[in-house]
This record gives C-alpha cells, sequence and structure tokens, in this order.
C-alpha cells in the first residue's frame, strides 16, 4: 500500500480558501464597467456569448456584454444591451456583408427588474443565422451573411457598459457568469450548462468570467483578464449555480453523500456543507477532482484505489483533519 495522505495533509492545511458563496459583479450604473482589451475577443466568424443578468433599472442602451464600434457609417463586433426603443434586449452584429449602417439586429426579448434572467446570443456564418436566447429558450432568429466585421475595432470588451467613440450607457444590476465562444452553441448545448459553473478547459470557450475569486480573471488559459472601471466591485450573489463536476464516478460519490438524485444540481452551498466524503474505486475510479474545491468545511477525505493524478483541488480543503488517499 502506498499512502500519500500525510504529506499531502500538511500542505493542504496551509492554503487559504476563497471559495463559498456564489460572487457576482455588481455596477451602480453611473460609471462602473469591466474591460478586457484583448483582441483574441475580436471572434470572426462563429460566436456565442452568454451571461446571467440581475437588472435595478434600464436607462438608455445599458449594455450587457460589447465588443462594438457603433458610429454611423464605421461599425464593427457585436453587442448584448437593452433598447430602449422596444423595451428588450438587443442582440447585435456588423458583418462585412453590411453595408454601412445597416448591421443585423433585433429586439424582442423583456428582462424582468430584480430577478436573475440568463441571456445568449449565438452567430453561425456557416449558417449564416444569429439567434437569441433568453433562460435558455430560443426566443428569436434572423438570416445574416458574412464574418463579422472588425475593420473599425473597438478599444475594448465591456461588460457592463455600451460604448463607442461618443456614447457611454452603463447597466445598474448585477452580472454573473460571462462567456464567450469562437463556436455557435446549439440550444441543447446552453441549456445543459446555463445552470452551473464551468471548468475553464471547454472546447471553443474564449473567455470566462465568474468573479468568485473577488476579481475580473479569465478563468481559461486565455489571459483575456477585466480590469474594474469606476466603482465596479464584486459581491455575494443570492444566485445559486451548479458545481462543474465533470467526473461521473466523483459526481455520483457527491450525489450519494448529498443525498441528492442522479442528476440533480450540486451547488457550491451543498457542496460547502458537506462534512465527509467516502468513495472506494474498486470498480468506479475517480480519475478528476474538479469541483471537490468547493467542499470548504470537509474534515474527512477518504477515496481510496483511484486514479487521481492532479492533487491541487484539494489546496482549497483547508477543515481536512483526515485524508486517506491510499493506492495498491
Amino acid at each position: 500500500m502506498k499512502r500519500i495522505g500525510l504529506l499531502l495533509l500538511l500542505v493542504v492545511l496551509t492554503a487559504d480558501s476563497v471559495w463559498g458563496e456564489n460572487q457576482v459583479l455588481s455596477l451602480d450604473g453611473d460609471g462602473d464597467y469591466v474591460s478586457s482589451n484583448s483582441t483574441d475577443l475580436n471572434i470572426a466568424d462563429d460566436l456565442t456569448i452568454s451571461a446571467w443578468i440581475k437588472p435595478y433599472s434600464f436607462v438608455d442602451w445599458p449594455g450587457i456584454v460589447t465588443n462594438l464600434q457603433d458610429n454611423g457609417a464605421e461599425e464593427s463586433g457585436y453587442g448584448l444591451f437593452y433598447y430602449p426603443d422596444a423595451n428588450g434586449i438587443m442582440w447585435w452584429i456588423s458583418t462585412q456583408d453590411s453595408a454601412p449602417n445597416n448591421y443585423a439586429s433585433f429586439p424582442n426579448v423583456s428582462v424582468d427588474l430584480d430577478q436573475w434572467t440568463h441571456l445568449a446570443g449565438t452567430y453561425s456564418s456557416a449558417s449564416g443565422e444569429m439567434k437569441l436566447y433568453k433562460n435558455g429558450a430560443l426566443v428569436g432568429s434572423k438570416g445574416i451573411t458574412g464574418n463579422i466585421n472588425w475593420d473599425y475595432a473597438p478599444d475594448d470588451c465591456r461588460l457592463g457598459n455600451y460604448h463607442d467613440d461618443n456614447e457611454d450607457y452603463f447597466l445598474n444590476g448585477v452580472i454573473d457568469e460571462v462567456r464567450i465562444w469562437n463556436i455557435a452553441r446549439t440550444e441543447s448545448e446552453i441549456q445543459a450548462q446555463m445552470d452551473s459553473t464551468l471548468t475553464g478547459n471547454e472546447n471553443g470557450l474564449v473567455g470566462y468570467w465568474n468573479f468568485d475569486d473577488g476579481t475580473a480573471k479569465d478563468i481559461t488559459v486565455n489571459g483575456n483578464d477585466g480590469e474594474f472601471k469606476g466603482d465596479a466591485k464584486v459581491v455575494d450573489s443570492d444566485l445559486a449555480l451548479g458545481v462543474s463536476i465533470p467526473d461521473p464516478n466523483l459526481r455520483a460519490a457527491l450525489e450519494k453523500a448529498l443525498g441528492k438524485n442522479e442528476g440533480d444540481a450540486i451547488t457550491k452551498e451543498d457542496l460547502a456543507g458537506l462534512k465527509a466524503l467516502n468513495h472506494y474505486g474498486l470498480t468506479n475510479k475517480i480519475a478528476d477532482l474538479t469541483g471537490l474545491e468547493h467542499c470548504t468545511s470537509l474534515t474527512e477525505l477518504t477515496l481510496m484505489e483511484n486514479q487521481i493524478t492532479n492533487l491541487s483541488e484539494l489546496t482549497k480543503l483547508t477543515k481536512l483533519t483526515k485524508l486517506n488517499l491510499s493506492t495498491r
């Protein structure tokens, strides 16, 4: 038998945990936003952007996720923002096939104040269609052609702000789980992951900001980190999201320990309340511990006869007093 528990436990107890309640970006509508100036976000063909928003009020054209230039004949990029003329959300794209001042857009989705709503916009240059989703359901589509135009590239991609060369409109509310992909995700793909966090390693994910570490850091390896502007800040939230647990055997072990049915959402709050987890991988071997970092109250962890190679998630578990990761 080879035991690595004691040595690892000493490492675990030296780490501080920042995992707990879900945290979100808070904006007061008066000069607050997040800026990322990475050109990696200037995606040309297939695109998906999505976010959870809880607006407190709408004034003029507040941006949700915008990476655009909209100045008469000089138009480029994409944006998701509030459209006051229709009292709804606009999904806006300027393509190379669009004539000047003739972008493709449609405002047809209302959003209630003081309530969480999930929004997603997609575009596929191959299929020639842009689509808008609210809470995972398709609410509108429009046929357009051409790659997204970047001839008049904006200064930056902004969260919570609509900006071009002479206009700034700011969101009054909170935003979470902002994601930008270089693929046009399907309705089922959006539904499958809208209620849970991601690891940041998902295929096609270019930028991902979940604010859980108190910053606007991009969780992917692409380094599209954001910068807080104005009084933008991170606060605790009542938005309950499931945790991404890619390993099916770890998920099954956690479902059993938490008294969940198979497929039930497992939230950060669920995991933060777990005190003990025991799993013997004689047949159902665990290989990936992603998700376990949220078990911040865990005092006893036994994962014997598994196939674990990466133990970094355990460095967040500062309350462990008993640890057994024995292998033969």
